[in-house]
């Protein structure tokens, strides 16, 4: 990852000023349940203007099913 700007600006910059975003919104299209699926990561420095961030990464996901349970309590 590379982050693009003024050096004196850079230079205060934390990892905490650098916010990653995976845009899953056709993620239903791409890859079936209980499948692996790769996605590019957005990464953005929001708090400052003149900087931005370059980067070709990818995260792996797995998809699985959303499992709910209830518990009962007996009365003894």
């Amino acid at each position: 990852m590379d982050v693009v700007g003024p050096k004196d600006i850079i230079e205060n910059i934390t990892p905490r000023d650098i916010i990653a975003d995976i845009n899953l919104i056709n993620a239903s299209t791409v890859a079936s349940q209980g499948s692996s699926f790769s996605y590019d990561v957005t990464f953005s420095c929001p708090n400052y203007d003149s900087v931005w961030v370059a980067s070709q990464i990818k995260v792996i996901l797995s998809r699985s099913d959303k499992t709910t349970g209830t518990t009962n309590k007996s009365d003894r």
